[in-house]
């Protein structure tokens, strides 16, 4: 019995221990390549449709307290799967998307953490104008809700300089609006 044993156990390790995969194993690389491309497919697919859903919520006139969980739960949700598929500007709006969902219920400190977290990979990765000038909107907001209204009014002025470097004007003015809302 220990010599059945042992034949098993070297039969099959020696496949492991090889070198070179077994040979129909070439044939088997095209299945796990299609099925990441639908993972990355799929994580682009939530992203965009979380956020949507979030911004859903947000636009609703009359939120109840499941749609306000809902609306958090929806912004972490696209966050989580802009990582998985998208680039630095993603991972700010997300992390701006997330920021703004906690001002709207009132919660400065989550507010301000993901202000700082869009401001961080905006910095990080060079991100500037309509990006940047919403990580400094985010900021400024949560900084009014906590009473700092200096830091809030500095926030909003490097978010109206950073507005200097949108090109487009419907998302300059769009920019500055939120800005200046804050003000109010």
């Amino acid at each position: 019995m220990k010599y059945l044993i042992l034949i098993v156990f070297v039969l099959v390790a020696i496949p492991l221990l090889a070198d070179e995969p077994p040979a129909d194993s070439a044939a088997n690389n095209a299945a796990p390549a299609a099925q990441d491309e639908a993972v990355m497919q799929a994580h682009r697919f939530f992203a965009a449709d979380y956020f949507n859903k979030c911004w859903d919520y947000i636009d609703k006139p009359e939120r109840t307290p499941e749609d306000d969980l809902m609306m958090i739960h929806a912004a972490h949700a696209s966050r989580a799967h802009w990582e998985a598929v998208g680039d630095a500007s993603n991972h700010a709006v997300g992390e701006w998307q997330i920021s703004h969902v906690y001002a709207i219920l009132n919660n400065p400190t989550e507010a301000l953490y993901y202000g700082n977290a869009c401001l961080n990979i905006c910095e990080n990765n060079q991100i500037t104008g309509f990006n940047l000038g919403f990580a400094y909107e985010a900021l400024a907001r949560a900084e009014m809700l906590q009473g700092n209204l200096q830091k809030a009014e500095d926030y909003v002025a490097l978010g109206i300089k950073a507005a200097q470097d949108v090109k487009e004007t419907e998302d300059r003015e769009y920019l500055l609006n939120e800005l200046n809302s804050i003000k109010k």
